[in-house]
């Protein structure tokens, strides 16, 4: 189709081409009065031509929208995916929180048993009797607890000796004289163990005050539940005296939804929480009775092998602390909520029987550790 432009003798006639969905429609416009702008072509889009007209709006014919009925399957369709993405969160959430439960159960049983192990490592040696240096406190319906003797060299540093020879001893005044430069002021509230010349006797005191320019240190028995009336049993004079920490260890039930781990260095401080929601430590001693550096493990009935402890009714009365070579040590840890979900048990671990049923899940981690400062 050709298109036509005005007729230049009739003033003000305009002809347009409207787009959209018509691109090639012509359509003219009668005469406007002289005194009407020019026209000016435009495309339009349906849209009126200002100060002329409007142009019929017939495009789009065959188009369809979306019915009622499509709208609302749609919707339905959505609301089961929405109703299917809360269902899968509301199930998940209590997966995720029994795992991070989980996971600090593991945490918690792994901070308890390194530093139990580290110090059972350095317990005994330095001048500190072998029966003294692990001491048991041993249990067929509870947690087991025990305390070690570790020396303390940071106490009286060198070149200050670290065994420290007693000149003289007096019981009555619960006092004694060291060897001439072996004191120093930081001994005042520490804990140490005065052991008789023939290392028969032995006996742990705490230092209630310190003079240093005769190396006097005394151990009074009213200022320190450690030390006993009357003196220490034995005469100790030509003896010696080691500075030690005497660490012990403790499953804490206190609060039956908390028990907690503790540590007390005996430092006045009292016991420290260690480790949450461990709910048993079970102990059993090995020793080598034979000195064949091998420690023989049977457990199906009481002494029959070289662990102590480990069976029920035993007992390491006679042993020989000589004898003595490791520490086989069991932790058991537990979720902070119980699932109502589970059905679980305290677990029978050693010579301690299994628990009753509760919605607790557990973490049992057990390590046998070598006393590197005895049998050396």
């Amino acid at each position: 189709m050709t298109r036509q432009g005005p007729d230049p003798s009739i003033r003000g006639a305009c002809c347009v081409v409207a787009s959209g969905s018509h691109p090639h429609v012509l359509r003219s416009y009668a005469p406007v009065r002289s005194l009407a702008p020019p026209c000016t072509r435009r495309l339009l889009d349906g849209q009126g031509f200002q100060g002329v007209g409007s142009l019929p709006t017939d495009y789009g014919q065959g188009e369809k929208g979306s019915t009622l009925s499509e709208l609302l399957v749609a919707m339905a369709l959505g609301l089961i995916v929405l109703v299917g993405i809360y269902s899968f969160y509301i199930t998940s959430m209590p997966v995720y929180a029994l795992q991070d439960q989980l996971l600090e159960t593991q945490q918690n049983l792994r901070i308890g048993l390194e530093l139990v192990v580290e110090d059972i490592q350095r317990a005994g040696g330095n001048g500190i009797p072998a029966a003294t240096a692990v001491s048991v406190t041993n249990s067929s319906t509870g947690a087991d607890s025990f305390r070690l003797l570790i020396p303390d060299s940071t106490i009286c540093p060198p070149p200050k000796p670290q065994v420290i020879p007693i000149v003289t001893y007096n019981g009555s005044a619960a006092n004694m004289f060291l060897s001439g430069g072996s004191s120093c002021s930081t001994m005042d509230g520490k804990v140490g163990i005065a052991v008789t010349a023939d290392g028969l006797n032995y006996r742990t005191i705490q230092i209630t005050q310190v003079t240093t320019t005769n190396d006097k240190v005394n151990f009074s028995p009213g200022l320190s539940p450690m030390n006993s009336p009357g003196g220490l049993g034995a005469d100790y004079t030509g003896g010696t005296l080691v500075l030690l920490r005497q660490v012990d260890y403790t499953v804490d039930l206190t609060d039956p939804t908390k028990p907690v781990l503790k540590r007390d260095l005996n430092d006045g401080s009292g016991a420290q929480s260690l480790a949450n929601y461990i709910e048993d430590m079970q102990i059993s001693l090995g020793y080598d009775r034979n000195s064949d550096g091998i420690l023989s493990e049977t457990g199906s009935v009481a002494n029959d092998d070289e662990w102590v402890f480990n069976i029920s009714s035993e007992s390491n009365a006679g042993e020989a602390p000589t004898n003595l070579r490791a520490i086989d040590i069991v932790l058991i840890g537990r979720t902070r909520l119980q699932d109502l979900r589970f059905k679980g048990a305290l677990p029978a671990v050693m010579d301690r029987g299994a628990g009753g049923t509760d919605g607790y899940r557990r973490k049992v981690r057990e390590t046998k550790v070598q006393i590197r400062n005895l049998g050396v």
